[in-house]
């Protein structure tokens, strides 16, 4: 979402270059509008994002601490595997659920022109 909120910023702030010198026209490419963020995306794609990336990265990370302090406990293979396997995939939906909403929070039409920096 950063990159849709900081692609906005700099299309103000070439508007405002040519606004207040239209000689740099033939230097800078034209404004455009605003990037909007897409309002379409799928499911999937949460998992090609940084962001993504990390969720997965930190679940599987959790689970096996988790899973090995099972193994420390109890000393059996099947459950710090359940154990891991649950808590991983817990830990996943709780950083997809908290990315999706992020996602949608920051769809919203900024209140400022600062947007999200000014809150």
């Amino acid at each position: 979402m950063e990159d849709f909120q900081l692609a906005g910023r700099i299309n103000r702030i070439r508007q405002f270059y040519f606004d207040a010198a239209p000689q740099v026209a033939r230097y800078l490419p034209p404004a455009s509008p605003d990037i909007p963020a897409p309002s379409y995306r799928p499911s999937w794609y949460q998992f090609l994002t940084i962001a993504g990336a990390l969720a997965v990265v930190n679940s599987v990370l959790i689970g096996g601490v988790l899973g090995l302090a099972v193994q420390a406990g109890t000393g059996t293979l099947a459950a710090s595997a359940t154990a891991g396997v649950i808590t991983g995939t817990g830990a996943l939906a709780v950083h997809l659920i908290r990315q999706r909403e992020i996602w949608l929070t920051a769809r919203q039409p900024a209140s400022s022109p600062t947007g999200a920096a000014g809150r």
